[in-house]
């Protein structure tokens, strides 16, 4: 439950970053079609960015506990 909460709090600012830079491309320039290009460039960006450190973060939780199962398997395991 705690990280559904946390990973809801992650997407909020996620989107928060992405609006905010969004904006500040839109008062950067003058010709809002280039202001435009400029935001969906650096949307498509963050996407793909915040994409590959789920994806990293996800594979380090799954050889995590991979290496949980190795450690509690009876070929690990000291003879008693």
């Amino acid at each position: 439950m705690a990280s559904l909460i946390i990973e809801i709090i992650l997407w909020v600012l996620k989107i928060t970053l992405v609006l905010s830079v969004m904006g500040l491309c839109g008062n950067a320039f003058e010709n809002k079609i280039v202001a435009t290009v400029v935001a969906i460039g650096i949307l498509a960006l963050s996407i793909m960015l915040f994409h590959a450190i789920d994806g990293d973060f996800k594979k380090e939780k799954i050889m995590e506990n991979e290496r949980i199962k190795y450690i509690n398997t009876e070929v690990y395991k000291k003879p008693m």
